[in-house]
């Protein structure tokens, strides 16, 4: 199970990130008002580098990377890059809706999983003309290494720098050879290469980073991962930093280890090592909840503004409820045993009944459908009191 983000630190910035989005709406909106004058998107853009360092401050990674996007985005916004029309803006104004509603998540304890934002995001990377790989917004945590089960061998200098010009010629020959065939035998043959690098590694997260590399080549056995660009820009990345170690550059690459894990998360191959990484790095439930909501059918940022707000209008009705249920003379009732002594405050039923219907249109258009059911069935039992 993924545990739920800590939101003690994030409970002290709350209020300012809140504050500093807020503006930023203001801003988008009053720039909806005269598009002529985009000057303020600049002030958006100070509002958003204060968001990005606070969120990075309480280890919100994923969400970091995602605000630093807005902010470019208002940036091409203010020099009239981007035009500032009703689409843009809107694509904008939805975006950062989607960023507080995604706070307010965690907030309430569920899990951070940034991928969830990818459907909202990548409109945005479209319109600037730029790419969003999901394994961008992929932020699982990083720290575990390579069990000690896994075997290792050190080796002198020269016999390490030789055994690196040797694996790394066989990974470029099988890469090259799957790049145009997608050859099982080739990738065989670059999880072979990337083996034996890890095999060498005395440095424990250096080794870490060949070991996922490995189960990552092990990905392409499937054709969803082997067409995919996204896995092509790893497996080139993989060279490079081959090229790192022949030259005695042996260090760890962050990035480079969440991209491969990405893959590995949502590999539906069946092997030993990915199995084992999937396991150490505890990725199975990332992706069962990325499933869940980010999907076939994602939440885009409207859905999640409205489900934000529902909440809201939720705790009115509860609040409204209570106050019902507080009017109501239970110990008259105990000692008559005689319900038609119940009287209900009908000024707060009638808000209770309007506030349902207020809602009930919106609510209509979510799933599951049950939600509706349950929201229609509170109203005609509200209507009968």
């Amino acid at each position: 199970m993924v545990e739920h983000f800590d939101v003690g630190p994030l409970l002290w910035v709350k209020d300012d990130i809140h504050q500093s989005l807020e503006s930023v709406l203001e801003s988008a909106d009053a720039i909806s008002k005269n598009t002529q004058d985009t000057a303020s998107m600049r002030f958006s853009q100070t509002y958003l580098y204060q968001v990005s360092g606070a969120l990075d401050m309480v280890g919100l990674e994923g969400c970091k990377h995602y605000c630093n996007q807005l902010e470019k985005f208002a940036a091409q916004l203010e020099k009239q890059e981007l035009a500032p029309d009703a689409v843009n803006l809107s694509l904008f104004v939805n975006a950062i809706k989607a960023l507080q509603a995604y706070i307010n998540r965690l907030l309430e304890g569920a899990a951070d999983i940034p991928l969830r934002l990818y459907p909202v995001l990548e409109p945005l990377m479209v319109a600037m003309g730029e790419t969003l790989d999901k394994s961008e917004l992929f932020f699982p945590d990083t720290s575990p290494n390579v069990p000690n089960s896994v075997p290792s061998q050190e080796l002198s200098e020269n016999a390490y720098t030789t055994a690196m010009l040797q694996q790394r010629a066989a990974y470029q020959k099988s890469l090259l050879v799957w790049m145009q065939t997608q050859s099982s035998d080739a990738v065989s043959t670059m999880y072979d290469a990337l083996s034996q690098v890890a095999f060498v590694q005395h440095n424990k997260r250096v080794k870490t980073l060949w070991w996922v590399a490995s189960a990552f080549i092990e990905t392409l056995k499937s054709p969803a991962a082997a067409d995919n660009i996204a896995a092509k820009k790893v497996c080139r990345k993989l060279d490079q930093a081959l090229r790192q170690l022949v030259s005695g550059e042996a260090r760890p690459n962050n990035q480079l280890l969440r991209d491969a894990l990405y893959f590995v998360a949502n590999s539906d191959v069946e092997t030993d090592t990915i199995a084992e990484v999937k396991s150490v790095f505890s990725l199975d439930p990332l992706v069962d909840q990325q499933v869940m909501t980010a999907s076939s059918e994602p939440l885009d940022a409207n859905t999640l503004a409205l489900i934000a707000n529902l909440k809201v209008e939720m705790d009115a009705l509860h609040t409204i409820w209570q106050s019902v249920s507080d009017s109501i003379d239970l110990e008259a009732i105990n000692a008559n045993s005689d319900l038609a002594l119940i009287e209900l405050d009908n000024v707060l039923i009638t808000q209770f009944v309007d506030q349902l219907h207020a809602n009930q249109a919106a609510v209509a258009t979510l799933q599951p459908a049950e939600l509706g059911d349950c929201y229609q069935a509170l109203l005609e039992a509200s209507i009968v009191l």
